[in-house]
């Protein structure tokens, strides 16, 4: 199978097959198992293995944990699931860039619809910005993970995608030009081959119409992908592949294949090649899970040992090189999936965060959020703390950070001022 680590070119023709595994790798648990059904339904050559239900349903490369020590349940209450407009604006505080606007941005943010969709009539305070500084802040808004998010229109939330790995070539965008009447397009006029265009087509159908459906609800049951298991100083990744069902190929079937003769034996070999083709890349998204969460951990492995105030910043650059992965895969693989550690069950994005500068490390935004939440939980409900006085008290910790973040990261948490919080 074509690798997904390869830097795709401009010219790059995608098959069928890797298109189809792009696409798995950005699926959550549920949508997998609805694609698997609907796989089994429509190729008569592909079947469940009965054969494995005694195995384990938690499989790892380094250890397999047995039926008995996997003690989890596959469903969970999910405690700690960003909203939306917290995982955009950790990442906006990792922008570099001399364009940057940070009030500007948090609105763009808010004016966010739940597709991830940019509403530019939704847009507070816009009259205080030039057209040029809005311009270049919704590109900086565009650039952000997930991948389309802040686009303006499909066409729009498409082309970012594309071009983000190198794809916007000309006939991916003749595509995405006429998306909305593919039925209807002159394919000569565009200037490109037939094969070009399906090809072109194909690919469209992987990107995501809608990045921001990625954002659930807090507190919704969630399936768990993946568990962490840290003995010091081994740390053990078990993929959960109990919930979708184990596939084989039909023998039965293959071995009359043969016999066979004109187009009947043509089409059985096409659902053959298709049949090894999916299990392949349902093994290479379990594969490709595991090891980015293994290097995701033995980077984090501070929070293993400490818990949430000692998540370090980590950007999917860095695990991208580190697993020789291209960084639209690691973007992929991290979407809608999440991973039980022993200090509960996060969304793996959860472990991309921004960094704080503190006297000695670079703590994560996710870290400082812990402190603050800590702080409050603590506090008298007669003097509760204000944002200043927390901010005194991180200072004291050695880390330097503003009046107007920490109320940010207060209300990102959902917690009301001192004010509001004082019991007369």
């Amino acid at each position: 199978m074509p690798s997904l680590n390869l830097n795709i070119s401009q010219k790059m023709n995608l098959t069928p097959e890797l298109q189809q595994a792009i696409r798995l790798m950005n699926l959550s648990l549920h949508e997998l198992e609805q694609e698997v059904r609907d796989t089994l339904n429509e190729n008569f050559l592909l079947e469940e293995n009965l054969d494995v239900k005694s195995s384990p349903i938690w499989e790892g490369t380094k250890k397999i944990l047995s039926s008995s020590s996997a003690s989890i349940d596959s469903v969970v209450d999910f405690e700690y699931l960003p909203s939306k407009i917290e995982y955009l604006m950790q990442q906006v505080e990792m922008l570099s860039s001399p364009q940057k606007n940070p009030e500007l941005l948090e609105s763009l943010i808010d004016a966010l619809n739940d597709n991830g969709y940019l509403i530019e009539g939704n847009i507070s305070n816009i009259e205080q910005y030039s057209q040029d500084e809005i311009d270049s802040n919704i590109r900086l808004l565009q650039s952000l993970e997930p991948s389309g998010i802040g686009g303006r229109n499909l066409k729009e939330v498409l082309s970012i995608q594309a071009r983000e790995v190198g794809m916007l070539n000309n006939s991916v965008k003749c595509v995405i030009d006429n998306i909305e009447h593919l039925d209807e397009v002159n394919i000569q006029k565009m200037g490109i081959s037939q094969s070009e265009f399906d090809t072109a087509v194909l690919y469209v159908k992987t990107l995501e119409p809608k990045p921001g459906r990625i954002f659930g609800e807090t507190g919704k049951e969630i399936i768990i992908d993946a568990v962490v298991d840290f003995k010091s100083p081994e740390i053990l990744i078990s993929v959960n592949s109990g919930f979708v069902p184990d596939l084989k190929v039909n023998t039965d079937y293959e071995a009359y294949i043969d016999s066979m003769s004109g187009d009947e034996q043509e089409t059985m070999k096409e659902h053959l090649i298709a049949a090894k083709s999916f299990i392949r890349n349902i093994n290479n998204r379990n594969d490709t899970l595991q090891k980015v969460l293994a290097e995701i951990m033995s980077i984090q492995k501070d929070f293993l040992l400490h818990g949430v105030d000692h998540i370090k910043p980590l950007t999917m650059s860095d695990v991208s090189e580190a697993c020789g992965f291209h960084q639209s895969t690691i973007s992929r693989i991290a979407a809608k999936k999440h991973v039980k550690t022993p200090h509960g069950v996060f969304p793996v994005r959860f472990f991309f965060a921004s960094s704080i500068e503190g006297d000695e490390n670079a703590l994560s935004s996710n870290s400082i959020k812990n402190m603050i939440k800590k702080m409050i939980v603590n506090e008298s409900i007669h003097k509760p703390l204000t944002d200043q006085q927390i901010g005194v008290e991180l200072s004291k910790l050695g880390i330097k950070i503003s009046r107007r973040t920490i109320s940010k990261y207060r209300l990102a948490l959902k917690i009301p001022s001192a004010r509001e919080r004082k019991v007369k």
